[in-house]
């Protein structure tokens, strides 16, 4: 009893210690938000009141697995070393010590070898998994005799050199190991941490060592305990919890640290979330949840609000929603050019930031010419991508359109553009001649987008030689010289994506990432002058209007990530536009514009009328003029799509200086002011509830009025939400996952394909039981020897591509997972390969069971590719 009590207030110190190393580590991480003293004092009480709890059970079960070990022998002997005097030498008891860690040490590196060995030398899984365990069996065996022999050859050592028999020594070999392991794991696997942050890998551990110490510390001064002590340390969880929950939403401030920026917390928040949904539909009334109806599962925050039934499904400004923008024929001026139809040089150049420019401010010497195409261009310096994903964002540079209102395909990853979207090229075929060049192969995954082309080349490699593109479009140029119609060429440069400098060539610009970044913008920056001195010597007949731009950002750790396609803070959306037309002055444009007014941009400057309404509206007016009202108050609208591997789903309304980010599942949202806060770490939205409020409804309103039903979570939910199962399946399985999940089986098409062919896979779930875990669906499709063919050719998910993931799972669901994979045209087809299903929460493996055994990975089918 003695022991619980110790523990529960270990847990007490140690969940006070953690919250504090979390408000630190948030702190000197986001070093560059100055966060205010009163909104970190918020988070660390409700971070304190969700760790509580928890730990106070965890301390318990420790408690008494602790008293049902403590009669072995090496247990006894752990409690004896821990209450030994740190520096007083005991070579007994300290060769006794040493030998155990050192065998397990040893038996863990062997263990790891003979695994490895296995998994990659052997074909057959069943006879790699049985000649596995029995190596296992038989290294365990020999732990005693190894662990006795160490024993005693270190006990003859100590007995000489007592200096090393001391408890102090023995605990800086542990922590020698324990960081010999760590950097083997990022020498063996460095992109680990390009993923997770060391110190976000780090802290479950720290908190361990930490409950070990202070209960080391607890047990080595003895004092008397008060019988009060328990039940208040008890009651006051359960208070703080309370309270927690029902004043989390009161502010918004304090919910990203807590559900973004606390390592551990953020796990309890969202388990906490999941706990106190009453119906089932996702959505709490505590903790934030918002939902008006926690008895209705039809009533939330995410449902689809139908005007006029008068019920407020949406828990948001009454029946219905209010149209917040106007469809047009894209607002077309006076072009510059007069009558003439200018020929059309569009270059794309990805994930190119403008800020990284010497034209925008930068101080490095990236980019001498594309400053001196900047210094003859009219340069807007507020351009905003509408999504931070290339197939989401260039779609809608086409189209006019946000990434939302875009008819869209149902497969993975690369959901193809329908023939019902009509595209710039398109519009523009019938008058001029259209072609495309582009620099990488990640298109040919994505079909749609040559709609109106008269000829579109795409590489045959991800990241091919930087002058590629520039030699073909080049090509393209000569060829065009010789027909006497305008064109409409689109150059589109892959390299300054990541990996940055994969042909090892060294940065001039230092070390580290964004050093790697800026010299790809360098390399970039010569091949885009050759493009252009080649088409100024072409001569044309007709003047060119160059408009060289990017399609997203990138993030290099602003806000917690690297790259792109994560959410729609600044660095990510926030893009290069540059419109250069002869006889036009160059002049700078700083009212935002989305790039989505490219589309009916460049008609207006062609001279091609749109056949049909967009909300895109032409920025030809800007070329010449001061933006008025229509352009100053305008809202601009951004946004993230969940797509299976990218789970994200997150909208942005800008208003001039005011921008507002809205997480639709969990109703945070953050507001920030360009005017003083260009980089986005000051969030104001609880210093102004109502401006918060006023851009909450619009962008609301625009979410609730425009989006396409397959771009709606709960409409995807309801028609993969089944009454009941399917009385035949091709492929039926009975495998249960985590003891929570039943996967019932799966239909698959055809066993046959070939390139270009698409497999479809629609997976069937009984929710056994409900889970906090976020668990990832890993559908591989490999060789016979385990090889992947290609690093894209996967269906690696979370359910439901993302809108349903399993930690809004409810007890008794019969659920549909359907999978849309196509099947590279390019792909080298080795004939039989290996369709297989692995799910893991993180990191950790989910292990299942049933009807096709016990396992990790389940092999789902073997197909043939032609």
């Amino acid at each position: 009893m003695r022991r619980l009590e110790v523990y529960l207030r270990v847990a007490l110190v140690v969940t006070s210690l953690v919250t504090a190393a979390n408000v630190v580590y948030g702190v000197v991480r986001h070093h560059q938000e100055s966060p205010r003293v009163g909104d970190l004092a918020f988070a660390a009480f409700h971070a304190f009141s969700l760790t509580l709890l928890p730990a106070l059970v965890v301390a318990a079960v420790a408690a008494a697995l602790v008293a049902a070990l403590a009669r072995l022998p090496f247990v006894g002997g752990i409690g004896e070393l821990l209450r030994a005097p740190m520096f007083q030498p005991n070579p007994a008891l300290l060769s006794r010590a040493h030998a155990f860690v050192l065998t397990l040490a040893g038996f863990g590196v062997v263990a790891q070898r003979i695994g490895l060995h296995f998994a990659t030398r052997y074909h057959d899984a069943f006879l790699s998994s049985a000649a596995l365990a029995a190596c296992l069996v038989a290294l365990a065996a020999a732990l005693p005799v190894v662990r006795a022999l160490l024993s005693r050859l270190l006990g003859a050592i100590f007995e000489k050199l007592r200096f090393l028999a001391v408890p102090f020594v023995f605990f800086v070999l542990c922590v020698g190991l324990v960081a010999g392991a760590i950097a083997a794991l990022a020498i063996a696997s460095p992109s680990l941490f390009t993923a997770y942050h060391p110190a976000d890998l780090a802290f479950g551990p720290a908190t361990f060592a930490a409950f070990v110490v202070v209960a080391w510390l607890y047990e080595r001064r003895p004092r008397r305990l008060t019988t009060w002590g328990t039940p208040a340390i008890v009651a006051l969880s359960i208070v703080c919890l309370l309270v927690s929950a029902l004043t989390y939403a009161n502010r918004y401030r304090h919910r990203i640290w807590v559900e973004e920026r606390f390592v551990l917390v953020k796990r309890l928040y969202r388990a906490a979330a999941v706990i106190t949904d009453r119906d089932g539909d996702g959505y709490s009334a505590l903790f934030g949840g918002q939902d008006c109806d926690d008895r209705n599962p039809e009533i939330h925050p995410g449902a689809l609000d139908v005007p006029g039934d008068g019920i407020d499904a949406d828990c948001f400004g009454g029946d219905g929603g209010p149209e917040i923008f106007e469809l047009s024929r894209g607002h077309f001026a006076p072009s510059p050019l007069g009558s003439v139809r200018p020929n059309i040089l569009l270059i794309t150049v990805d994930a190119l930031r403008p800020d990284h420019l010497g034209c925008f401010g930068y101080e490095q010497e990236t980019s001498p010419n594309i400053d001196a195409l900047c210094k003859d261009s009219v340069r807007f310096h507020e351009a905003t991508a509408q999504s931070s994903r290339s197939i989401r964002s260039i779609p809608s540079m086409f189209t006019g359109f946000a990434p939302s209102q875009i008819a869209y395909g149902d497969e993975y990853l690369f959901p193809s553009l329908l023939p019902e979207n009509v595209l710039l090229a398109e519009i523009l075929a019938p008058y001029y001649q259209t072609a495309a060049v582009l620099g990488t192969d990640y298109f040919t995954r994505f079909s749609g987008l040559d709609q109106g082309f008269q000829r579109f080349i795409q590489d045959h490699v991800y990241i091919p030689p930087r002058g590629r593109v520039t030699e073909r479009a080049m090509d393209e140029l000569r060829r065009l010289r010789m027909i006497d119609r305008p064109y409409f060429l689109w150059a589109y440069f892959f390299n300054v994506h990541e990996p940055y400098l994969q042909d090892g060539l060294p940065s001039r610009f230092g070390e580290g990432r964004m050093a790697d970044y800026d010299e790809e913008i360098a390399l970039v920056d010569v091949e885009i002058q050759r493009l252009l001195e080649f088409e100024r010597s072409l001569d044309f007949r007709r003047p060119t209007v160059i408009i060289l731009h990017s399609d997203h950002g990138e993030a290099f750790w602003e806000h917690g990530h690297i790259g792109h396609s994560h959410n729609v803070h600044r660095e990510e959306i926030r893009s290069t536009l540059l419109v250069h037309v002869p006889g036009v002055e160059p002049r700078d444009v700083h009212v935002p514009v989305p790039l989505s007014d490219l589309m009916p941009t460049i008609a207006n400057l062609a001279n091609v009328p749109l056949s049909h309404d967009v909300p895109a509206r032409s920025l030809v007016p800007l070329l010449t003029e001061e933006p008025g009202p229509e352009f100053v108050d305008r809202p601009i609208f951004s946004e993230v799509l969940p797509d299976g591997h990218y789970p994200w789903d997150e909208k942005m309304i800008q208003r001039g200086t005011q921008k507002l980010i809205y997480d639709p599942r969990s109703g945070r949202v953050q507001l920030f002011d360009h005017a003083t806060d260009p980089f986005e770490h000051d969030d104001l939205s609880d210093d102004h509830p109502e401006l918060v409020e006023e851009l909450l409804g619009m962008l609301r309103s625009w979410i609730a009025t425009t989006h396409r039903p397959e771009q709606r979570d709960e409409l995807v939910i309801q028609q993969n939400r089944l009454d009941a199962l399917p009385e035949e399946m091709t492929h039926p399985l009975d495998v249960t996952f985590g003891g929570f999940l039943r996967v019932v089986g799966f239909d698959l098409n055809k066993t046959r394909f070939r390139r270009g062919d698409q497999i479809e896979l629609d997976f069937y779930y009984e929710v056994l039981g409900e889970t906090s875990k976020d668990l990832f669906f890993y559908v591989e499709v490999r060789d016979l020897e385990g090889r992947e063919l290609r690093h894209d050719f996967h269906a690696r998910h979370y359910p439901m591509n993302g809108r349903y993931r399993t930690n809004r799972f409810r007890k008794g669901e019969l659920l549909r997972d359907p999978i849309r994979l196509p099947i590279p045209r390019n792909l080298r087809a080795p004939g039989t390969v290996v369709l297989s299903l692995t799910v893991a929460d993180g990191r950790h493996v989910v292990r299942f069971s049933g009807a096709k055994g016990s396992g990790t990975t389940l092999e789902l089918a073997r197909i043939e590719l032609k």
